[in-house]
């Protein structure tokens, strides 16, 4: 095979599950107040929209456990809609961050791969690493942890979900690992 991509567990999902939950209050809290106090009826209006679009996202958050289809409610967007309200009212250091934070949003809330080629192992981190296979001592599966060696003793492990481990030939992933990585050995000679 050419290639192998790998899904691996985002560790860092309870932060954001965490910070994602912290800015959709913050917006509540900042919305609703807005509303409430505001003195231009369009801002009253846009303020009221922007607090229920965030509350819901929040309920949606915390309640697709419940009803399977707020799994796909993406709060980047929610993000990037209150971004827009934002906009509108003219607030626009308040339009910036929710813009970062939508795209980041975005981008974190997707899975990881790691996709090993010939070439090189590609890392999905921001911006994405990618190891030569110069730099790297073994690749190897085992009991469903992928365990990768670099040469500047850097460790990488990872405990892979039972079915993504099940999905791949745990024989021929590893020969094909040894095989790239002992052919970077030999080239580099």
């Amino acid at each position: 095979m050419d290639k192998y991509s790998i899904e691996i567990p985002n560790t860092k999902s309870s932060t954001q599950h965490m910070f994602t939950t912290l800015l959709l209050i913050m917006n509540i809290l900042v919305f609703g107040y807005l509303a409430y106090a505001g003195q231009i009826q369009r801002n009253v209006r846009l303020c009221t929209i922007g607090a229920i679009i965030n509350l819901l996202a929040l309920v949606a958050m915390y309640g697709k456990k419940y009803v399977p289809f707020l799994k796909y409610v993406s709060h980047g967007i929610v993000f990037m809609m209150s971004a827009v309200l934002w906009a509108v009212m003219g607030k626009f250091l308040l339009t910036i961050l929710m813009l970062f934070f939508g795209l980041m949003g975005i981008y974190s809330s997707g899975k990881l791969f790691i996709i090993f080629t010939a070439e090189n192992i590609r890392y999905p981190s921001f911006p994405a690493r990618i190891f030569p296979w110069e730099n790297v001592t073994q690749v190897l599966l085992k009991d469903d942890i992928l365990t990768i060696d670099l040469k500047d003793n850097k460790l990488m492990q990872f405990n892979l979900d039972k079915e993504v481990a099940a999905a791949i030939n745990t024989q021929e992933f590893n020969g094909v690992m040894r095989q790239w990585a002992n052919k970077s050995i030999v080239n580099s000679q």
